[in-house]
């Protein structure tokens, strides 16, 4: 994990590179009275509510050992198992010119400089999402204290079954959840305490798309009130004890720990419907 200030913007930035390292997250001392009174327990009606699970407990169990089966079993009912357009094959052409790889002796001995060099090139009109082979899905986990546990789930789910077909088609798929909180720090005028950016990373290239996982990583509400929440109490001031309000995150900030892969960011998504409606205009920038 790394935590770092951005000056210009006057807000703090944590990138975790994989899910273990977040959940080893220790609380920052001034912050563990606010932390135990975030996760104070609630009757099974509110932690389902709040959380979108009975308990905490059962809400480690899902992310840490088991994942969420009922909930990728819920986003591929609603949104269905479906398909991206095919990774198109890239021709390449052989050129020649003043520069390149390989050098013809011929085009040397005519005098022909500005053409005795040879190189190969892609050969494609495609736009640079089309043609990609590699992708980053960042999936926006934020929401404020009056969203329910229900309406966390379609970004996630979003992310999670768009990621399942890009996968399928061919394409290499990194899987991100970010949070953006204004306001977080009890004194925001101190350096990184305007507002706090968080990015995680629960997908690498090459890994297989382990659906019951990435759902309880992106999906459930109860992953951004509990992990989120507890990196945020982990910062290195007091902070204050709503967290901030949530905002959608600034992709300038994503920048900085993606590559110039092309990035899909997926939010404002909260319901079945507008679920729906996003993955067919996610999906039409791979026609």
């Amino acid at each position: 994990m790394s935590t770092t200030i951005d000056q210009e913007a006057n807000c703090s930035i944590q990138y975790y590179d994989c899910f273990t390292t977040l959940a080893n997250t220790e609380v920052y001392s001034k912050n563990m009275d606010l932390w135990h009174r975030l996760i104070s327990k609630r009757s099974a009606p509110e932690s389902r509510l709040w959380y979108g699970t009975k308990d905490i407990p059962e809400l480690r169990n899902f992310v840490e050992l088991y994942g969420w089966s009922e909930g990728a079993k819920k986003g591929l009912e609603v949104l269905g198992d479906i398909k991206a357009p095919t990774l198109p094959s890239i021709k390449r052409k052989r050129c020649r010119g003043a520069t390149g790889h390989t050098i013809n002796m011929t085009s040397v001995y005519n005098g022909n400089l500005d053409k005795a060099w040879c190189t190969t090139k892609k050969q494609t009109n495609l736009g640079r999402k089309k043609a990609s082979g590699n992708v980053n899905i960042v999936i926006d986990i934020a929401a404020n204290c009056n969203n329910s546990a229900e309406k966390f789930f379609w970004r996630g789910a979003v992310g999670c079954v768009l990621a399942r077909a890009l996968q399928k088609s061919g394409r290499n798929v990194a899987i991100y959840v970010a949070a953006r909180a204004n306001g977080i720090a009890l004194d925001t005028s101190r350096p990184g305490g305007a507002y706090t950016q968080t990015l995680i990373k629960i997908k690498e290239y090459g890994m297989p798309i382990a659906l019951d996982f990435l759902f309880a990583s992106s999906a459930l509400a109860g992953f951004f009130r509990y992990y989120v929440f507890k990196s945020w109490c982990a910062l290195p001031f007091e902070v204050e004890s709503g967290l901030g309000r949530s905002m959608p995150p600034e992709q300038r900030l994503l920048s900085k720990f993606l590559d110039d892969k092309p990035v899909l960011l997926i939010h404002n998504i909260w319901d079945a419907e507008q679920a729906k409606s996003a993955i067919e205009k996610l999906l039409e920038q791979f026609k």
